[in-house]
C-alpha cells in the first residue's frame, strides 16, 4: 500500500469518521459509476485490509460521531463490507473499542443472512442503509447481476424482526426493470418498515453504454411518480438528487417513532426557531436539532398557523427529521469571512450547475460576491454535482469569466477535490489558471 493511499484512508477516517475496509464488491450494477469511468480517472481500488490495518485505522475515529462504513468522499472505490471475510469481526473490535458509538453500514444486502443479522443485533447500535434497489428477484439480476438476491429481499423483514434500524434505497430504472418494479420496491421498503427511503434519479456520463441511457425526460417523469408513490407511503421518501428552489427549512417526512414524530412534527411543517434561534435553511435547521442538549424547543408553522414542539431524544439518538439538502450557512459564514480576511472587493464564487440558482440566491444582497454555475463537461451525459467537477471544468468558466469578471477572489468547492487537492483525474486545483488571482478550497 502506497503513502498516498495510506493517507486518503486516514484522512478519511478522520475527516468524515467514514472506515473504509475494502473496495470489492460482490455484485455488478449496470449504474456503479467505477464501471464507465474513463482511463483519466485516478481512483483507488484496495483490497479486504487486515484488522490490524483496520484498527489502526480506527485510531483517526472520533467516538463520538457516528462511524460510517461502506462509503467514500474521496478517491477511494467504496465496496462491500461484508465481503470482506472479517467483516464481524471488525465490528466486534470497534465495539470492543467504543461501545456506545452508533456504527452506520452501507450495504447491498445480498449477505445480509439471518445469522448476521442476529449478530449485528447482538453488537448493537448498528444503523443499516440497504441498496436494495429492486424488490424482485428479476430486478435484482437486472440492475445488479446478483446470484443472492434471495437473502437480500429477506433482509428487510429480518433487519426489522431483530430491531435493527435500516434507511432502504434504490437507483430507479424504470427503462431496464419497469415501473412496476420501481412502485413494488418502495411499497416493500414501506411494509418492512424502513426509517426511511431514498429514490436515487440514475446518473450517466459520456462514457456510459447505451444501455445506461434515458431520455432527458424520463428525469421529469420520476420526480413526479415519486412523489405520488411518497404520499401513498408512511416511510418518508425523498427524490434524489434534488436542489430545492429556496432555502425555507420545510420538513420533508419524519421517521416512525422517532423524538420529531413523538412530538407531533409533520411532514410539510416550516420549523421557524431552534432554541429560539431563527434558522436559515434546512441545513442549519438539521445541524441545529442534531446537535442541540435535549430537550430542543421547536417553534413551526403549519398551514399558517404558528405552534411550538419539543423534541427530548438521548445521546447518539437521531431526532427523526427528513430534510432535504439545502444550503450549510456555516459555509457562508466562512466564505464571508474568507472573503473579509483577505479584503477581496470582488470574488467570483463557482458552483455546481445544479446548485448554481440557490446560490445565486442567497448572494443577491451581496454585490461583490459573483457566481457562476460550472458545467461537467469532462463527465458529461447528465452529470452536474460538484463532486464530479474536474480542473478542467472550472478551468473552462475561468477563461470565460476572468476578463470580465476581474475578481480579486476565487472560491471554488472543496467536495471536487480530495485531501491534497486533486480532482478526480489526479490534477490539483493549484494547476488551475488563475492568471494570477488567488484561489481557495471552501
Amino acid at each position: 500500500m502506497t503513502g498516498y493511499l495510506k493517507y486518503l484512508l486516514a484522512h478519511s477516517a478522520s475527516s468524515a469518521n467514514i472506515l473504509a475496509v475494502t473496495s470489492v464488491c460482490n455484485v455488478a450494477c449496470i449504474f456503479c459509476s467505477h464501471r464507465h469511468n474513463p482511463a483519466a480517472v485516478k481512483t483507488y481500488r484496495i483490497p479486504p485490509l487486515s484488522r490490524e490495518e483496520v484498527r489502526e485505522l480506527a485510531g483517526f475515529l472520533d467516538p463520538e460521531r457516528r462511524i460510517v462504513i461502506g462509503e467514500s468522499i474521496s478517491r477511494l472505490e467504496e465496496g462491500e463490507p461484508f465481503s470482506h471475510p472479517e467483516f464481524l469481526a471488525i465490528l466486534q473490535d470497534l465495539r470492543w473499542r467504543m461501545p456506545d458509538t452508533p456504527i452506520q453500514v452501507t450495504t447491498n444486502g445480498s449477505l445480509l443472512t439471518r445469522e448476521t443479522v442476529r449478530k449485528l443485533a447482538d453488537l448493537g447500535r448498528i444503523e443499516i442503509n440497504l441498496s436494495l434497489n429492486s424488490a424482485t428477484l428479476c430486478g435484482r439480476l437486472k440492475l445488479m447481476q446478483d446470484r443472492q438476491a434471495p437473502v437480500a429481499l429477506e433482509s428487510p423483514e429480518l433487519l426489522y424482526q431483530y430491531g435493527i434500524p435500516y434507511h432502504g434505497s434504490l437507483v430507479a430504472m424504470p427503462h431496464i426493470a419497469g415501473w412496476e418494479d420501481v412502485f413494488a420496491t418502495c411499497h416493500y421498503l414501506d411494509d418492512n418498515r424502513a426509517d426511511t427511503i431514498r429514490l436515487f434519479i440514475p446518473g450517466y456520463t459520456r462514457y456510459a453504454p447505451d444501455s445506461c441511457r434515458y431520455p432527458r425526460d424520463l428525469i421529469g417523469e420520476l420526480r413526479q411518480q415519486g412523489q405520488r408513490t411518497a404520499a401513498e407511503l408512511q416511510t418518508p421518501l425523498t427524490i434524489e438528487p434534488f436542489v430545492p428552489e429556496d432555502t425555507q427549512p420545510e420538513v420533508a417526512g419524519v421517521i416512525a417513532g422517532s423524538p420529531a414524530a413523538v412530538s407531533g412534527i409533520q411532514r410539510g411543517d416550516v420549523i421557524r426557531t431552534v432554541n429560539g434561534q431563527s434558522v436559515r435553511s434546512r441545513v442549519e435547521t438539521f445541524q441545529a436539532v442534531s446537535q442541540a442538549t435535549s430537550p430542543v424547543s421547536i417553534e413551526l408553522e403549519r398551514s399558517g398557523q404558528r405552534f411550538s414542539a419539543v423534541i427530548s431524544q438521548s445521546q447518539h439518538q437521531r431526532p427523526g427529521l427528513v430534510m432535504y439538502h439545502d444550503i450549510d450557512y456555516s459555509l457562508v459564514d466562512r466564505i464571508l469571512s474568507t472573503i473579509r480576511s483577505k479584503q477581496a472587493g470582488r470574488t467570483l464564487l463557482l458552483t455546481s450547475e445544479s446548485a448554481h440558482p440557490l446560490w445565486q440566491k442567497v448572494w443577491q444582497d451581496e454585490p461583490g460576491v459573483i457566481t457562476a454555475g460550472v458545467p461537467a463537461e469532462f463527465f458529461g451525459g447528465v452529470i452536474q454535482a460538484a463532486g464530479l467537477l474536474t480542473v478542467s471544468d472550472y478551468q473552462a468558466v475561468l477563461d470565460a469569466k476572468l476578463a470580465d469578471v476581474n475578481p480579486q477572489l476565487i472560491c471554488i468547492p472543496q467536495i471536487s477535490f480530495d485531501a491534497a487537492g486533486k480532482d478526480l483525474t489526479g490534477q490539483s486545483y493549484l494547476e488551475t489558471d488563475t492568471k494570477g488571482t488567488e484561489i481557495v478550497l471552501l
